[in-house]
């Protein structure tokens, strides 16, 4: 507020006329250099206030990041496990399916390999006999 402006509020409100040259226009302006200062102060420690906010925001900010790639980076490989367990787990079972496989055809086969020499024996000793009796005829 200007010093006219006081005079003319103080004798408004009060009916006081008080001069530019009274003392208690002079603790008037006083105040009016220790607000000014007081403002300016106010102003600068505010200014100091936000920057430690923002470094403080920029350091949250900075340290949330690297937890959060910290994390991603724990569950991507946690995936890559899970993905080659399950791949080792599968071909495993694969591998194993095919082995059973290839030994009940196996076995199978030897079933019929062994069929078929019993066959032959049997037929080798038919053979042999109807030998004998051709010979025993042709003998007597």
């Amino acid at each position: 507020m200007e010093m006219n402006e006081l005079v003319k509020e103080v004798a408004a409100k009060h009916g006081i006329a008080v001069g530019k040259n009274d003392p208690i226009m002079v603790l008037c302006t006083i105040n009016q250099i220790l607000l000014q200062k007081n403002a300016e102060e106010q102003e600068k420690l505010l200014g100091h206030f936000q920057e430690e906010v923002e470094a403080i925001s920029h350091r949250w900010s900075e340290d949330t990041k690297a937890k959060a790639e910290k994390i991603i980076n724990a569950a991507l490989t946690t995936s890559r496990m899970e993905i080659q367990k399950g791949i080792q787990e599968g071909t495993k079972k694969a591998a194993d399916t095919i082995t059973k496989e290839v030994q009940n055809s196996a076995s199978a086969l030897a079933k019929q390999a062994a069929l078929v020499a019993m066959l032959n024996v049997i037929g080798a000793g038919v053979a042999l006999v109807a030998a004998a009796i051709v010979v025993w005829a042709i003998k007597f």
